[in-house]
């Protein structure tokens, strides 16, 4: 349960940094890039160095292919909270558990039952009334982004489920892992900035900030995958409360340093969050 409340936690921290970050002047590019490097940086120093033991060539293309996806997810959830709303992005995000959820269900026959269905149903309701804002107005072309989060999102935490088992299976270094899924996601960030946009690569205080995102960001995949491994919970489950209680906690350290209005239709949607968590547990 520990590595589950630091991994709800540090992603929480993790949201809430770069809604701050939103408000300052930096290149979102450069903050994604600079935190990519901290986490790969941060998982060599806190396991003293790399192994590539047990990985195949097979485990290497799949944890860098993971990687480019998490780049591309998340620049498209920081254009789509700046361009299109921040509501729409985080529900789009939150949402997102449907397919890890589904997967889980359908396809490793994990449990599901009548008070995880009506715990599973209160939890997208409590999304869309705390992430909802009826000033977010989207086109029809800009919906894609939102589709492309909600689709990508729900992957990457599906894969991520299928990779931990592999690690455990073959006892490969999950720091060495998780080091080469932020390689894949490096590497794009750098070729993509190279395309579009070279001369923010001088921007070093987008860079830095992105250095102090690394750490959460890393520790925050580290104790979620860690999480999944320790059999608390079949995944189905898992992505349930985490993704719940992710948003939850988000809302409420930025109702608190960011002073938001809270209102009733979002008051609900806290409640019906935690009692959404209190029947999947059931």
């Amino acid at each position: 349960m520990i590595f589950l409340l630091l991994s709800v936690f540090l992603s929480s921290l993790l949201f809430t940094g770069f809604k701050w970050l939103s408000r300052q002047s930096v290149y979102l590019l450069m903050v994604i890039l600079g935190n990519y490097i901290s986490c790969i940086v941060t998982a060599y120093i806190i396991n003293k160095g790399f192994s590539l033991t047990f990985f195949s060539t097979a485990d290497i293309i799949q944890c860098l292919g993971l990687g480019i996806l998490f780049f591309f997810t998340f620049y498209a959830m920081g254009y789509s909270s700046t361009h299109i709303g921040v509501g729409i992005t985080g529900a789009s995000t939150k949402m997102s558990l449907v397919i890890p959820v589904l997967f889980g269900t359908l396809f490793l026959n994990e449990p599901f039952h009548l008070f995880q269905i009506f715990g599973f149903i209160m939890a997208l309701i409590s999304v869309v009334l705390i992430s909802y804002n009826p000033r977010d107005h989207i086109s029809r072309t800009q919906l894609l982004i939102p589709i492309f989060i909600f689709f990508s999102s729900g992957l990457i935490d599906t894969l991520l489920n299928i990779i931990q088992s592999t690690f455990v299976q073959k006892q490969a270094s999950l720091a060495t892992g998780i080091a080469i899924i932020f390689t894949g996601a490096l590497i794009s960030s750098i070729v993509f900035i190279a395309i579009t946009n070279r001369a923010i690569l001088t921007h070093t205080r987008s860079l830095l900030f992105g250095f102090l995102l690394g750490i959460p960001n890393y520790f925050s995949v580290y104790f979620l995958i860690l999480a999944l491994g320790s059999g608390l919970l079949p995944s189905n489950l898992f992505y349930m409360i985490n993704n719940t209680a992710v948003m939850l906690l988000s809302f409420l350290l930025a109702l608190v340093l960011f002073k938001e209005q809270i209102n009733y239709r979002k008051l609900i949607g806290i409640i019906m969050a935690v009692l959404g968590i209190y029947l999947t547990l059931k």
